[in-house]
């Protein structure tokens, strides 16, 4: 039953809007099985959530806004439970990951209990236009989920809830700020959660805030990005990116590293670690260097730089942002080399994953971009698509762009010279998963 409502959802197997399942009967005792992960993997579009600390402590997934209308435009019940089969499809493999996953349902999807059979511990689940009563969310929070509501005032809220979601979609900052106050007054030990912030500025105000959870467009400032010198460290890496552009003897390179105690720490823990597998231990800068490799050198390096400059609250959900974009370009050149795709020879995925690593340079290192890069001996083609978005390696800083946003209409346009917008959310759920991973230094 509920995979025919998956399907019924996204338009029905025969692609037909308008076709309804058959009007059977959804009960709490029925043995209907899920949707597999593999079918709900590529559904909805995800932001991440920030934990107080910056941290990237979950994710929110979201209906793309088509669907949202079409949902809204059929019958009420049944387009309810068929949102709330496709979401929760989705959301398992996100919630088995480790990380609480943050999705709404209209009120009425609680009701049906055959839903209730995909909740599970991570999932933290909105009513919107009600709280759901009770004895109504009992089996779901039997199951492990929280049950929360959506949008509404402390007032409107007779019954126990686990948490309180407020979106700054309709209002801005500064009325989902007074609503989280209200919420505070009435509720001083509920946890909040905040969604649609429109910058990384509002994400960090409202982590300073104290709100339990809370995400937004980590790719935009709220204002123009004043100039500033780079940090001393963020130079000093600078300059080794630049020897490694420009060739230098690796015994050049390091014993540049080893005149920077930090540095050498860090490299040595990096190749020391799980993540590249060695058989032995290395315990010399020069060692490491060899074995790492000038290619493996940039792109550690790189990934450092991002983390080197003036710390900010949101820093490493930046910094997994970046990782995110960095690897998705990455796999997404990856594809092209292999179908042979318009332009696969123009961009390698080495030069894209600088790319994407280098598109939120500014935000991290609170500079303008043209000043973030300046130092740096990057390709031409890098640097105008960066500056100027033009040139061969435009279209995939473009598709980051239009990913990070809620215009459907404009992903199927640029996305298609990569497969389609289905096949890119796909991969980058993929890129999300191994900077997760990269992240926690495994």
């Amino acid at each position: 039953m509920l995979k025919t409502l998956v399907d019924w959802f996204r338009g029905g197997p025969s692609g037909t809007a308008n076709s309804a399942p058959s009007a059977q009967p959804v009960t709490a005792g029925s043995a209907s099985p899920l949707p597999s992960a593999g079918e709900g993997k590529v559904f909805g579009r995800r932001r991440p959530l920030l934990a107080a600390g910056g941290t990237v402590a979950g994710v929110e997934l979201r209906l793309p806004p088509t669907l949202e209308r079409r949902s809204l435009a059929r019958s009420h019940d049944v387009g309810a439970v068929a949102r709330g089969a496709a979401l929760l499809a989705a959301a398992r493999p996100l919630a088995d990951g480790g990380r609480a996953v943050l999705l709404a349902l209209p009120v009425a999807a609680f009701s049906q209990g055959d839903l209730a059979l995909a909740a599970r511990p991570g999932l933290w689940i909105a009513s919107e236009g009600a709280a759901v009563p009770g004895p109504v969310a009992a089996p779901w929070r039997e199951r492990g989920a929280r049950i929360g509501v959506c949008d509404l005032a402390p007032q409107q809220v007779t019954v126990e809830v686990d948490f309180a979601m407020l979106r700054a979609s309709d209002g801005g900052i500064d009325t989902v700020l007074l609503g989280v106050q209200r919420w505070r007054q009435a509720r001083p030990q509920l946890p909040l959660l905040v969604t649609e912030l429109e910058s990384i500025d509002d994400v960090e105000r409202m982590l300073n805030s104290g709100v339990h959870l809370t995400g937004g467009r980590l790719d935009r400032s709220a204002a123009p990005l004043p100039p500033r010198a780079l940090q001393p460290a963020a130079h000093r890496i600078c300059v080794l990116l630049n020897e490694l552009a420009q060739d230098r003897d690796t015994a050049t390179i390091a014993e540049s590293v080893r005149s920077d105690v930090n540095l050498t720490y860090r490299l040595l823990r990096y190749v020391n670690s799980p993540a590249l597998g060695l058989s032995r231990r290395l315990d010399a800068v020069d060692q490491a260097v060899a074995v790492l490799g000038r290619n493996e050198l940039y792109r550690w390096l790189s990934v450092l730089l991002l983390g080197a400059g003036q710390g900010r609250p949101a820093a490493k959900a930046l910094q997994e942002s970046a990782l995110t974009r960095a690897r998705l370009l990455e796999l997404l050149a990856l594809g092209r080399q292999q179908d042979g795709g318009p332009a696969a020879s123009s961009a390698s995925p080495a030069t894209l994953f600088t790319a994407g690593l280098m598109s939120t340079l500014d935000l991290m290192l609170q500079v303008p971009l043209a000043a973030a890069i300046q130092p740096l001996r990057l390709p031409d083609d890098v640097r105008l698509a960066l500056l100027e978005r033009q040139g061969p390696l435009a279209a995939y800083l473009k598709l980051l762009e239009v990913l990070d946003g809620d215009d459907e209409q404009a992903l199927d346009a640029v996305a298609e010279p990569f497969g389609g917008s289905a096949a890119v959310v796909e991969t980058a759920q993929k890129a999300w998963a191994w900077a997760e991973q990269a992240g926690r230094g495994g």
